[in-house]
């Protein structure tokens, strides 16, 4: 079973409001469960963030700033801005990632379409369209690392 962690945070952070709400109007009798749900939202970020940095924290220009998925499937889709200022789209279809790097600093993702490419892989069957993002988290740290390694970033 595949777990999509932004669909569980998105589920997560509307409980929380509820939480947050339900504390407002001074529900006392479901403080206990309130706690219990806050500690829980409280470690599953925390988990992200670190699993995030560990993930991408090399110390180099080529840390990301965000991720934010723009297609579910066929294809799949993400765009990535980096801390150097610098763009990342990543596609997946017909079984082929595909991730690129746009050539200078930008906030279009047009010119990480046009950009460079960093890795391209047949990495599924013809008809496959859907990438979870943990795999895609994944294919994208091998490539920034051959990325910087080979451009010496």
């Amino acid at each position: 079973m595949k777990i999509d962690f932004f669909v569980i945070m998105k589920r997560f952070i509307k409980l929380k409001k509820e939480c947050k709400e339900l504390e407002d109007e001074k529900h006392i009798w479901n403080r206990s469960f309130i706690d219990g749900v806050k500690f829980a939202l409280d470690y599953i970020e925390g988990i992200e963030k670190k699993s995030l940095k560990e993930i991408y924290d090399s110390g180099s220009d080529l840390e990301i700033q965000y991720i934010k998925r723009t297609c579910e499937c066929c294809p799949s889709q993400w765009e990535i801005k980096l801390t150097n200022g610098k763009m990342v789209y990543v596609r997946y279809r017909w079984g082929k990632l595909s991730i690129r790097i746009s050539h200078g600093e930008t906030n279009d993702i047009w010119n990480a379409v046009a950009g460079e490419v960093i890795l391209e892989k047949k990495i599924g069957t013809e008809f496959d369209g859907y990438l979870d993002d943990n795999v895609m988290k994944q294919y994208l740290k091998q490539a920034l690392e051959n990325y910087k390694n080979y451009k010496g970033v």
